[in-house]
């Protein structure tokens, strides 16, 4: 057995062992040590048994490279554009609206408006038969002092005191002596005393506050979107 020491540097690798058993069969020799470094001889000398270089990669075989490697970028850039469109698109197209948690309790109360009404008593007259003339006035002068002067009056107690008013002037016009007294007809004025209370307005108000936050809905569909319910709780 022939030491390996002894056998071409070549047979060392896997591709010259592979091709020095081809080339014993294309000969029609046996592996022996003269026949080995015949082998490698011929390797030695002839160029075609170099190894070759490889062909550079033509420029549109790394064109279709490169384009092929931007197909998978391009579609990724193309879907974060799509998103970040429609992220902008939904928060401009928000609807903020007022979503009420608990509704609020209202009732109705009396409130004082700061005007006063005035009204006449007909059956409470002011004067009676035989009473002073002089003296009914007097007495229907303070029923408007006391009524018509004091309080801020509502539009519909001018009214009243107005005609109050004249009827007293009335009175006065008849120049009637100290000792006239209110037993005919055409002295007596038929008034009556004057009523007055202040002005009374229903109003409604809160008495439990409602509770609400601000709530967004996002196309129509996303978030905290109203409803009917919602919509009848609205003021």
């Amino acid at each position: 057995m022939s030491n390996p020491d002894d056998r071409p540097p070549i047979l060392a690798d896997a591709a010259g062992a592979l091709a020095y058993a081809k080339w014993l069969q294309a000969n029609g020799l046996e592996d022996s040590d003269t026949a080995a470094w015949r082998f490698a001889a011929e390797v030695a000398g002839s160029p075609a048994t170099a190894t070759p270089t490889p062909p550079p990669t033509p420029p549109a075989a790394r064109t279709r490279a490169k384009r092929r490697w931007w197909i998978p970028v391009s579609i990724v850039a193309g879907v974060l554009v799509l998103l970040a469109g429609a992220a902008v698109y939904t928060a401009a197209t928000a609807e903020r609206w007022t979503k009420i948690d608990v509704a609020a309790k209202k009732r109705f109360v009396n409130v004082p408006t700061g005007k006063w009404v005035v009204w006449e008593r007909e059956r409470d007259p002011v004067c009676v038969k035989g009473q002073s003339y002089l003296g009914c006035i007097d007495d229907m002068t303070a029923e408007y002092t006391t009524a018509c002067t004091v309080h801020p009056l509502a539009h519909s107690a001018l009214k009243v005191c107005d005609s109050y008013f004249d009827r007293i002037q009335s009175m006065k016009s008849h120049n009637a002596s100290a000792f006239a007294t209110v037993e005919f007809e055409r002295f007596s004025t038929g008034a009556g005393r004057l009523g007055v209370r202040e002005k009374i307005d229903r109003q409604l108000v809160v008495v439990t506050p409602e509770e609400s936050h601000e709530a967004v809905c996002y196309l129509g569909f996303l978030g905290e979107c109203p409803t009917p319910e919602d919509a009848d709780q609205s003021p």
